[in-house]
This record gives structure tokens, C-alpha cells and sequence, in this order.
């Protein structure tokens, strides 16, 4: 009895990829949503929301830039010279979800109950199995081109949903204005100058992590002189809010810029980032700024580090009420509050970064972690000490917003009145339709797709 060789499926074919074989769909299909046909059959037919769905847009996710790191690909795609299209949303859309793990969900925002490991660790395992949940891959791409948004809105309003206004109002670390040129010059993208655009990019992230270095040399220096009260760093809050961010947004450029280089090394400093984060979060937790798990006196408990060794989550302590506080300038405490509510923003998007980033490379992720943070747009959106305290004591509105509370969100409040950094959020982490008609209906004239908002 002879037995016959089994060909690449019709769609490797005619793709000209390598495939390989696997039954009852290649991976390569599996990951695509492809309808997997071996042997002398009908030819594929075209499925929208598949190869079409990046195919058109400048500012799809680059699969094929992974070559090398994962074994499916999509062609490589170009960017533009222009400003809005190089931060520009995808606009293509997929009919219907793609096969994948859904680990990515609500869990990120419980980060006091997780400990995240590095993105490089769960990057670079070995055939990786078959993931049997299910994600929606237009979902990422929506998340991945609101992040594009955000750093646009920096550029052009210095703000953005991670990034307060008044943040750096009074002074801007060097970090932070590097970081902000990179944005400027990545704006400004083409295919001409993109060599020239990724070595100034290059060039700063090299300078942040020099920085770091000698940082760490000073810490040892230190370390030998002082008895065991030695505190692991000497940065304060705002300078370790910096650097985070700063880090943050060259990851954000290199991992979804469609570069294999940038990738590459971003990869390399995400455990390098994964520290930073920490340091931050106990530097937050050690301040006695943080309002969120505060008592009337301001103090915060180290035991709430960011990876609790216990494994379960922080018992949440009553809130401060700033108009209460008449001893302390409303303003002072409007300004502990915008650090500590930066610093919860961006730990979430840090992690947002590494599981989305993880999903569409692998089709899953380890559940990365999260925190409360506050999403009421009155509060966030404030544009003094005194509205923000006016908004503050709303406490209906107020919106602290948690693992167990964000779906919440939906049945309770309007859309209107929830600022875009929880809108994304409820977009990528619970139901889309439902959240899509919750901001259609509720968002005050907004516009029915959800992330598709203007800025």
C-alpha cells in the first residue's frame, strides 16, 4: 500500500509560505481564521476580515516583521509621511473573532494579585500550543491604534490619557523631552527618512538606559556606605513616573512600528521596563500620595507592593476627601493626586502594551496584572485644583474603577461621563457591540465606534 506525501494547503500555496501540515487546520490558517483545505480541492475563497484586513491599512500591526519569531506572517506593509496617518487608526474591520487565547481580560487591572513575568520570558517559548479560547483580532488592532492616538494627542495637546496635563506643567525631565521629540520626529515617518527616524530613536533610548546605568553604579556606591535602611533607589516618584513613561512610549513606537530591528531590542528591554515598574510602584506606595488606598493621614502601606508576595489583593482604605482637608492647599493635593493617578495609568498601560503585543504575536499571554485607577472625565479633565475637589466629592461619579467594577461601567454610568483611557479599556477588555452602544447612546454625540472617536 503506497501512501502519498501530504501537500501545503491551498492558501500556503497560494501564498507561497511555508506550511506546516498540521491537521485539522495548519497554524498558519488556525491563526488567521483561514478555511484549511489540503489536496486537489476547491481553490480558497476570499474571506473578508482575514488577508484583507491589513492588507490596505498603513498602520496594521506588521505579523510579517515577525519572521523568525512566530510561524505565521502577512505581508509587510508601508508607512506614510504624514503626520495624522502615521498615528492614524486602522480603519478595516474583521467579521467576527479569530482563534486565539483570550487571556488578556479584565484581570489586568488587578495587578496586586498577579505577578507578571517579563514579556521576554513568555516570548520566546518553544512551539508554543495551540491556544483554545477565542479573541477578536480587530480588538487588538483598535487597542494598537489608540495607543498610536495617544501619542499623537501628546504631541499635538501635550496630554493624553496616561499623561496629565499638568504632569510635567512645571518641569519636564530630560527623559520626558527626549521621549516627547522622538514622538515629534516619528510623526514625520516615511519611507525616505524611517532609517534616520529609528537611529535618533535608537540614540535617545540609549541615552535613558546610560542614565539608568549610572544610576545603578551610584545605588552600589551607596549601598556600600549605608547600613541595611539602604532604600533601593533614590529617584523620586516624578522621576521614576519619567522614566516609565518614557520607556513606555519608545516601547509603544518599536514593537507597532513595523520595524524586525526595533522589535527586536524592544523585546531585550522589556524586563528592563518590568523593573523600572516596580520601583515606581513601590516608590508610589512608600510617598503617602497615592489617594486610592490612603487613610485620613495620608500614609500608604509598602506591603501593597506591586507584587505582593501574599497573592491577594489589597484591602482598599477609605478615600480622602480633598474639600475636607483645610489645612492643605487643594492645590497641593490636586497635584498628589494627578502623580499618583499617572503612575496607576501607566502601570496599566505597560501592561496592556506587553498582552496585547504578546496575543497577536503568539495568540496569547499571560495574564499581565493591572490596578484601580480613577475614570470619571470630570476628574480626570479638571482644569483647576477647584474643579477637580468639586469633581472629587461627586461621588456617584467619582468611578474608581477596579477588576471587579470596570464592566460595571456600562450599566451605570454614561459614556459621556467616562474619560477615553476607560472607555479603551472597557473596548478591549469585556464586549465590544455592548460597549459600542453603551458610547453610541450614552457618549453624548461621540460617534457609534467606540475607539473611532475624535481627539
Amino acid at each position: 500500500m503506497t501512501t502519498s506525501r501530504r501537500k501545503a494547503c491551498s492558501w500556503c500555496i497560494k501564498a507561497k509560505r511555508r506550511c506546516d501540515l498540521r491537521l485539522p487546520q495548519c497554524r498558519r490558517c488556525f491563526v488567521k481564521g483561514l478555511d484549511c483545505r489540503y489536496g486537489p480541492r476547491a481553490e480558497p475563497e476570499e474571506h473578508p476580515g482575514t488577508d484583507s484586513l491589513f492588507a490596505n491599512s498603513e498602520l496594521a500591526f506588521d505579523f510579517s516583521s515577525l519572521n523568525g519569531l512566530m510561524p505565521t506572517d502577512v505581508p509587510a506593509l508601508n508607512e506614510t509621511d504624514q503626520l495624522s496617518r502615521v498615528f492614524e487608526p486602522t480603519l478595516q474591520d474583521t467579521s467576527g473573532p479569530i482563534q486565539g487565547d483570550s487571556t488578556v481580560t479584565s484581570t489586568m487591572l488587578d495587578y496586586d494579585s498577579h505577578t507578571a513575568p517579563s514579556l521576554s520570558e513568555s516570548s520566546h517559548q518553544e512551539d508554543p500550543p495551540l491556544p483554545g479560547g477565542c479573541f477578536d483580532a480587530a480588538v487588538l488592532q483598535l487597542y494598537v491604534d489608540e495607543l498610536k492616538r495617544w501619542l499623537l494627542q501628546w504631541v499635538t495637546k501635550g496630554t493624553n490619557p496616561f499623561i496629565h496635563q499638568q504632569l510635567y506643567y512645571d518641569y519636564i525631565p530630560s527623559e520626558i523631552l527626549d521621549a516627547y521629540s522622538c514622538c515629534s520626529i516619528y510623526s514625520t515617518k516615511s519611507a525616505g527618512n524611517q532609517r534616520i527616524v529609528f537611529h535618533i530613536i535608537e540614540e535617545k533610548v540609549t541615552a535613558l538606559l546610560n542614565t539608568h546605568h549610572l544610576h545603578l553604579h551610584q545605588q552600589q556606591q551607596q549601598q556600600e556606605q549605608q547600613t541595611s535602611n539602604f532604600t533601593p533607589s533614590h529617584l523620586t516618584l516624578r522621576r521614576h513616573l519619567a522614566r516609565v513613561q518614557s520607556l513606555l512610549i519608545y516601547q509603544i513606537i518599536r514593537l507597532f512600528g513595523g520595524d524586525i530591528r526595533q522589535q527586536a531590542l524592544a523585546e531585550q528591554q522589556a524586563p528592563l521596563l518590568t523593573t523600572w515598574l516596580q520601583e515606581m510602584w513601590d516608590s508610589l506606595m512608600n510617598s503617602g500620595l497615592d489617594i486610592y488606598y490612603s487613610d485620613s493621614n495620608g500614609t500608604s502601606s509598602p506591603s501593597s507592593s506591586l507584587f505582593a508576595a501574599s497573592g491577594q489583593p489589597q484591602k482598599q482604605q477609605p478615600q480622602r476627601d480633598p474639600l475636607s482637608l483645610f489645612s492643605t492647599p487643594v492645590t497641593s493635593l490636586w497635584k498628589e493626586w494627578l502623580v499618583a493617578e499617572c503612575a496607576r495609568r501607566t502601570l496599566i498601560t505597560v501592561r496592556g502594551v506587553a498582552g496585547v503585543y504578546e496575543t497577536m504575536k503568539l495568540g496569547s499571554a499571560v495574564c499581565p496584572g493591572g490596578t484601580s485607577f480613577i475614570a470619571s472625565s470630570a476628574v480626570w479633565e479638571a482644569p483647576s485644583a477647584y474643579c477637580w475637589a468639586k469633581a472629587w466629592r461627586e461621588r456617584d461619579k467619582r468611578y474608581l474603577v477596579s477588576m471587579e467594577t470596570l464592566q460595571s461601567l456600562v450599566c451605570q454610568a454614561r459614556a459621556c461621563d467616562v474619560d477615553r483611557f476607560g472607555k479603551t479599556l472597557l473596548m478591549l477588555l469585556h464586549h465590544r457591540e455592548g460597549v459600542e452602544r453603551w458610547i453610541a447612546e450614552t457618549g453624548g454625540g461621540e460617534g457609534m465606534f467606540g475607539l473611532a472617536l475624535d481627539i
